[in-house]
């Protein structure tokens, strides 16, 4: 089964109910009783994964850019700082960029 856009609720429930994904199919779990539970379980994790990349790589990314902005005294400005913003745009991209790439699969 594949789709060439970013699937429904539906479509992904759909999905994993009719067991297309090994490690979360009914038939190979079949102590998750309902394919709601078994989804929301799925999403639950897969969420806890890519918050888990996300907080990590714009941690690193936030704390590159706290460093720089103390070599350079640029950390005494009243607006928004440079990490700041770079922790935002790089949150905002590797969850876009998570985000297609699980469309895409």
């Amino acid at each position: 089964m594949e789709y060439s856009h970013p699937l429904t609720d539906e479509e992904a429930k759909t999905f994993f109910k009719n067991g297309v994904e090994e490690q979360y199919s009914l038939t190979a779990n079949p102590q998750l009783a309902g394919p709601s539970r078994l989804f929301d379980e799925w999403i639950a994790d897969h969420d806890r994964q890519l918050l888990e990349r996300v907080k990590s790589e714009a941690t690193e990314r936030i704390g590159m850019e706290i460093k720089l902005e103390h070599k350079t005294g640029m950390h005494t400005r009243t607006e928004p700082s440079r990490a700041y913003i770079q922790g935002c745009k790089a949150g905002k991209e590797l969850l876009l960029e998570a985000i297609t790439a699980a469309a895409e699969h």
